[in-house]
């Protein structure tokens, strides 16, 4: 009887161990995800080669003399210019039909901004925006509704314009630059499913593929959730030679739009 219930207990331990044994094997997407909250992982993006389009743009004095921003010490004493945030050939690359654009705006005396995207090779207006703007510095947010559809292997080109004076538009600030919509390759689309529970390392394999667009939007929203992403943030942007000022800057929602028009 002793031997009998020695066994007995034996293949109860053994049956527990099994059962402990497939619950942690279960679970390998889970513990990624939680494995990676104390390490950092390194998120640039590789140099991009010219394609036509006009140089990163600063918007002191970009249409008139007399600009309304941080030409004036008073309003913003960051140093900063309105600036896109964008690579160094001003091409935004994205794999979504409805992007997001931001934009680094300083503190300013005027509250009216205008955003527009037009299709480069038709002109075709896509989509029009006007915002009020908020009364600090700070990266601006516009995403693209879903009404708007851009079209892979099209480039599109956006321009933010603070207007400085509404009697006179000679004295409105602006920036522009591309957007153009790419498509992941077969084996980029299989490493982005083997990792996607793993945002952080979503972010660094979109920036690997030279896509902008994903790659930012994922590190915005990890600020807000896991602060130590802050410094794949920050390295992000050095990356493409933006200044520390606009790097650190805080993100602003997309603003309330007062009218637009949209299609496609």
């Amino acid at each position: 009887m002793a031997i009998q219930r020695y066994f007995s207990q034996l293949k109860l331990l053994t049956m527990g161990l099994i059962v402990t044994a497939l619950m942690i094997f279960s679970l390998p997407a889970q513990s990624q995800v939680s494995s990676r909250k104390g390490i950092q992982v390194s998120i640039k993006f590789p140099p991009t080669e010219d394609r036509g389009a006009p140089a990163r743009t600063v918007g002191v004095g970009s249409r008139g003399s007399n600009a309304c921003t941080n030409t004036n010490p008073k309003t913003d004493n960051s140093g900063n210019a309105l600036t896109a945030i964008i690579p160094e050939n001003n091409i935004e690359t994205t794999v979504a039909p409805n992007p997001t654009v931001y934009v680094y705006v300083p503190q300013t005396i005027e509250r009216t901004a205008e955003f527009s995207l037009v299709e480069r090779e038709s002109e075709q207006p896509v989509y029009q925006k006007t915002f009020s703007l908020a009364n600090h510095a700070g990266i601006v947010k516009i995403d693209l509704p879903k009404t708007v559809s851009l079209l892979p292997g099209n480039t599109y080109q956006w321009e933010f314009v603070i207007v400085c004076d509404q009697e006179n538009r000679e004295e409105d600030e602006s920036v522009d630059g591309w957007i153009e919509r790419t498509s992941l390759t077969s084996e980029q689309a299989n490493k982005l499913k083997k990792v996607k529970l793993d945002l952080l390392k979503q972010a660094q394999l979109y920036a690997e593929f030279g896509v902008w667009n994903e790659s930012v939007n994922i590190l915005t929203r990890l600020r807000d959730i896991r602060p130590q992403a802050n410094t794949e943030w920050k390295e992000l942007l050095k990356s493409v030679n933006l200044d520390d000022n606009i790097v650190d800057a805080p993100i602003l929602n997309s603003p309330p739009e007062k009218t637009s028009l949209s299609g496609s």
